[in-house]
C-alpha cells in the first residue's frame, strides 16, 4: 500500500543562504499577525463596547479563537496535501478579507463575519514551524524555529503601544484598518520569497473497480470539520465558565457537545482506516509518544501564558490607576525577553534537547508567576518578573515546536504542528477561563485576587514542569527532523510481490528485495528540496565483530568462515552417529559465534535429523501452518512450479509466536539442478551498522508481529493466533549483543507511531537485511544441513529453480521471550 500521498517537493539545487534568510525574515512577520491580532484587539475591547455593547463585546473577542480552533485541523491536513505556501497565502487572504469586513462593519453580524475569517490566521504559526523544517538543513532547523517564535515577541513590544495609540485616535476600526495594511503589504512578499510545492490532486471517494491505493489519495474532510467542531464547542464551554459560571446552561451543553462529537471523530477515523481511507488526523500520530507527552505539555504551557498575558496589563491599570498605553511602559520587557528566549531555546534544543529547553520554560514561567503572586508590585520588579516570563515564553515556543519536529515524520508535519496549535488554543482558553477567572471568585479585582490567579497559575506551571521531567522523548539533541524516520530519495525499483500476498494493499507482504523510494518529479523554479537523512549507499558503520566476537578455538570440529560475519562450514563429523559433550558444546558455541552452520555429505533420516536438532535446543511440534513430513517435529517445505515458494522474502520465522523459535536446522531432501540457494543476514551486525542517532531511537520501540492476511491454512492461523509485541531492538539472551528484530513479513507496525512513521522506519529498518556485507549464501546440494540462529538472524531462500522441484524438511527449536 502506497503512503499517504503528499505536497510533492522539487529536488531542484537548495536554496541560497540569503534567500532561505528571506524566507526567515517573511515567516517572522507572518506568525506575527496572530499574536498581534490578538494583543491590538485587547485594547479595543472598551471601543467595542461603547458601539456594541460589553455582551457583543466578549463575543468579538472569543469568537476568532473559536474559529481558530476549528479551522486549524482542516488547515494542517490540506497543507500536508496541497502545500504549506498555499495554504499560508490562503489563511492571510482569508485574514485579510476578514480585516477589510470588521473595519467596514456597520453591525454586529458584519463584525463577528470578518472576526471568523480572521480566525483562519491561527493556522500561520504552526504552518511557519512546518515550513521551517522543509526549507532548512537539519543542523539549522532547531534555531531557525526558535528564531520564528520571535514574531510573538515582536507583537509582545509594539502591541501595546500601538493598540493604545490606535484606539484612542481611531477607535477598534484603526485596529482592523492596520490588521488589513501589514497582511496587504505581507503578502506580496509571501508569494514571491516562500518556496513552493506541487500539490497533490484529491480525488473522490473509490467506488466499485477503484484501486485501494486511491483511496487512501481522499482527504476525509469531513472528519477534519468534525474535529475542528469539537475543539470549537470544548473552547466555548470552557470560555462561557469565566463569565457565566460552570452551571450556566450552555457550559455543560457545549462541553457535552465537545465530548460526544470527540468519540464521533474517533470512531470515524477508525472506520476509515480499517476502510483503508487515509483519516483527517492519524490517530496513531495523535497517541504517539512524542506527540502523547508534547500535546499535555503545550496545553498547560499555554494555559499559563494565556492567563498571566490575560490579568498582567489588566493588574497594572487597576494598581496604579493608569491606562493601556502606560501600563504598556511597565510589561514591554516581555517582549523584549520573548525576542531572547526564542532563538536561546533553539540553542539548547540543538545542544542538549527540546526536554531541557521545555524544563527550563516551565521553571521560568512558575516562578514568575509565583513572583507575581507574593512579592511587591513595585515597578523594577514587575519589570525584572515579566522579563523573566517573557524568556520562558520564547523558551516554550522553541521546545514545543523542537519536540513536535522529532515527533513526526516530514509527511506530515504540517499535521502535527496543527494538532500542537489546536491544543494551544483549547490551553489558552482554558487558561483564561480557569486560571484568570479565579480573579474575579471573592468579588471585585483586588491584590489579593490577583495573587490567588497568579498562584493557580505558579501551579499549572509546576505541573507543566513534572510533564515535561516525566517526557520519554525529547531527551537527545534536537535533529530538525531528521530522528524521525525519512523515505530516502532515489529511482523507483520494481516490487516484488510475496506469492502469499493475496490481500490486495496488504504492506507487509509487498516488498522490494533492495529497498523501495519514490521516483522524485522534476522540479519547478520555484520549488525546494526536502532535507532528508538520506539511507546511505553503504553501512555508516561495518563492525565484523561485535561484543564478545573474539574467535572461540576449536578442537573437535573443523570450522571454516564463510564470511567475516556471518556463516561457516563444519568439516569432518558425521551426524547420523551420537555426537559426544565435548563436539556439542563447541557446535552450540560455533553457532552463536558465527549463526549459521553448513554441514555437506550427510544423509539423515527425518529422525536423525530431530535428534541432531536437540544438540542446540528443543524441537518444536505442529507448526501453525506448514505441513509436516510424517514427524510432528519435522516440517516438509515442498515447491515447484505449480507451488511456487513462498520464502523468498528477508524474515525471521514465526516472530507472530509469543516465544519464536531459537532456530532451525534444515535439510536438502530434493534440490534443483541450478538455483533455489538460500541467504542469511546478521541482523546484529546490521544493528551495529545504524547511526548512533537512529539507535537512541529505535531503542525502546516495540513491533507487533502477526501472521500476515492470505487465506488456507495460513489465514486460519491468523484468526487463531492474536498479535504479539517484541522489541525492535532485541538483546541475544546469549552473547548479550544487541539486534535488529523486525522482518518484512510478518512484523506490521512499530507502536506509538503515526501508520506513516511506522511505514517509513519500518521500511527503513528492514532494508538493512539487504546490505551484501551482513550476508552469506549457501548453495544446497544433496544431503547438505544448515543450522542457524533465527534469533539473530534473517533468512531468504530464493525462487530461480521452476519447473524444477526444491524439497526442504526443517526442525524449529523452542525459543524464549525476546527482550
Amino acid at each position: 500500500m502506497p503512503p499517504p500521498a503528499t505536497a510533492s517537493l522539487g529536488s531542484a539545487s537548495p536554496l541560497s543562504a540569503l534567500r532561505r534568510v528571506a524566507v526567515l525574515v517573511v515567516l517572522v512577520l507572518l506568525t506575527e499577525t496572530a499574536p498581534l491580532e490578538i494583543s491590538l484587539v485587547y485594547p479595543a475591547v472598551p471601543s467595542l463596547s461603547h458601539e456594541f455593547g460589553a455582551a457583543a463585546a466578549d463575543i468579538v473577542v472569543a469568537v476568532v479563537s473559536l474559529s481558530a480552533a476549528m479551522s486549524i485541523p482542516v488547515t494542517g491536513r490540506l497543507a500536508d496535501r496541497l502545500g504549506i505556501k498555499r495554504l499560508m497565502l490562503a489563511c492571510s487572504g482569508a485574514f485579510a478579507a476578514g480585516s477589510l469586513l470588521c473595519a467596514l462593519a456597520n453591525g454586529l453580524p458584519m463584525l463577528v463575519a470578518g472576526r471568523i475569517l480572521q480566525g483562519a490566521v491561527g493556522g500561520l504559526l504552526s504552518l511557519s514551524y512546518a515550513l521551517v523544517r522543509k526549507v532548512f538543513p537539519p543542523s539549522q532547523v532547531p534555531l531557525v524555529l526558535g528564531v520564528a517564535a520571535t514574531g510573538i515577541g515582536v507583537s509582545g513590544v509594539a502591541a501595546p503601544f500601538l493598540g493604545g495609540h490606535l484606539t484612542d485616535v481611531y477607535g477598534f476600526r484603526g485596529v482592523f484598518w492596520f490588521l488589513l495594511a501589514l497582511v496587504l503589504v505581507m503578502l506580496p512578499c509571501a508569494a514571491l520569497v516562500l518556496p513552493g510545492e506541487r500539490p497533490v490532486p484529491i480525488v473522490p471517494a473509490p467506488r466499485a473497480g477503484r484501486s485501494a491505493s486511491l483511496a487512501r489519495q481522499r482527504l476525509d474532510m469531513p472528519g477534519a470539520l468534525l474535529l475542528g467542531t469539537a475543539l470549537g464547542a470544548a473552547l466555548t464551554g470552557v470560555g462561557r465558565s469565566s463569565s457565566a459560571g460552570w452551571t450556566a446552561r450552555e457550559v455543560p451543553a457545549s462541553l457535552a457537545a465537545a465530548i460526544l462529537l470527540g468519540l464521533v471523530f474517533v470512531r470515524r477515523e477508525r472506520r476509515l482506516a480499517r476502510a483503508g481511507v487515509e483519516p483527517a488526523v492519524d490517530l496513531e500520530l495523535l497517541t504517539s509518544p512524542g506527540m502523547r507527552s508534547t500535546l499535555p505539555l503545550a496545553a498547560l504551557g499555554t494555559a499559563v501564558v494565556a492567563a498571566v498575558g490575560f490579568l498582567l496589563p489588566q493588574m497594572v491599570q487597576d494598581e496604579q490607576h493608569i491606562g493601556a498605553l502606560a501600563a504598556a511602559l511597565w510589561t514591554f520587557p516581555l517582549g523584549v525577553a520573548t525576542l531572547l528566549g526564542g532563538p536561546l531555546g533553539g540553542i539548547v534544543a540543538r545542544r542538549h534537547s527540546p526536554r531541557h529547553a521545555a524544563l527550563l520554560a516551565t521553571a521560568l514561567l512558575a516562578a514568575a508567576a509565583l513572583g507575581l503572586a507574593v512579592l511587591p508590585h513595585d515597578r523594577p520588579q514587575i519589570g525584572l518578573l515579566v522579563a523573566v516570563f517573557g524568556l520562558g515564553l520564547g523558551l516554550q515556543y522553541s521546545a514545543l515546536s523542537n519536540l513536535v519536529t522529532e515527533a513526526v515524520p516530514p509527511t506530515q508535519a504540517a499535521t502535527g504542528t496543527a494538532l500542537l496549535a489546536a491544543c494551544s488554543q483549547l490551553g489558552a482558553g482554558a487558561g483564561v477561563a480557569l486560571l484568570g477567572g479565579l480573579r474575579d471568585t471573592s468579588g471585585p479585582a483586588s491584590p489579593a485576587a490577583y495573587s490567588l490567579a497568579y498562584l493557580a497559575c505558579a501551579a499549572c506551571g509546576a505541573l507543566a514542569f513534572t510533564t515535561a521531567s516525566l517526557m520519554r522523548q525529547g531527551r537527545t539533541p534536537a535533529t530538525g527532523g531528521t530522528g524521525a524516520p525519512e523515505r530516502p530519495a532515489g529511482p523507483q525499483l520494481p516490487h516484488h510481490t510475496s506469492p502469499l500476498a493475496h490481500h490486495e494493499g496488504d504492506p507487509r507482504m509487498t516488498t522490494t528485495p533492495s529497498g523501495s523510494a519514490s521516483t522524485a518529479a522534476a522540479p519547478g523554479a520555484d520549488e525546494f528540496p526536502v532535507h532528508t537523512v538520506s539511507m546511505p549507499l553503504a553501512p555508516r558503520k561495518f563492525r565484523p565483530g561485535g561484543a564478545g566476537s573474539t574467535p572461540h578455538m576449536y578442537g573437535h570440529i573443523r570450522l571454516t568462515p564463510q564470511t567475516r560475519v556471518i556463516g561457516a562450514q563444519v568439516d569432518g563429523l558425521d551426524l547420523t552417529a551420537p555426537l559426544d559433550a565435548a563436539t556439542r558444546a563447541e557446535l552450540r558455541q560455533a553457532l552463536l559465534e558465527r549463526k549459521v552452520l553448513f554441514f555437506r555429505g550427510q544423509q539423515l533420516t527425518a529422525t536423525q535429523q530431530r535428534a541432531f536438532a536437540g544438540v542446540f535446543g528443543t524441537p518444536e511440534r505442529d507448526h501453525p501452518f506448514l505441513p509436516s513430513a510424517g514427524d510432528p517435529h519435522v516440517v516438509r517445505l515442498a515447491h515447484d512450479a505449480q507451488n511456487p515458494g513462498t520464502e523468498n522474502i528477508w524474515h525471521s520465522d514465526m516472530t507472530f509466536s509469543p516465544q519464536p523459535p531459537l532456530g532451525s536446522v534444515l535439510r536438502a531432501v530434493e534440490v534443483p539442478a541450478t538455483g533455489g540457494d538460500t541467504l542469511w543476514a546478521d541482523m546484529a551486525a546490521a544493528y551495529d551498522g545504524l547511526s548512533d542517532t537512529v539507535r537512541r531511537r529505535i531503542a525502546d520501540l516495540r513491533a507487533v508481529h502477526e501472521i500476515p492476511q492470505a487465506p488456507g491454512d495460513v489465514g486460519a492461523a491468523r484468526a487463531r493466533l492474536r498479535p504479539v509485541e517484541h522489541p525492535v531492538v532485541r538483546t541475544h539472551p546469549e552473547t548479550g549483543r544487541q539486534l535488529l528484530y523486525v522482518n518484512r513479513v510478518f512484523t506490521s507496525r512499530i507502536v506509538g507511531l503515526s501508520s506513516q512513521a511506522s511505514r517509513e522506519l519500518l521500511d527503513f529498518l528492514t532494508r538493512q537485511a539487504d546490505y551484501p556485507e551482513y550476508q552469506v549464501r549457501l548453495h544446497w546440494e544433496p544431503g547438505t544441513v544448515a543450522v542457524w540462529d533465527n534469533r539473530a538472524t534473517q533468512h531468504y531462500a530464493v525462487c530461480d529453480y521452476f519447473p524444477d522441484h526444491r524439497v526442504m524438511e526443517r526442525v524449529t527449536l523452542v525459543g524464549d521471550r525476546p527482550a
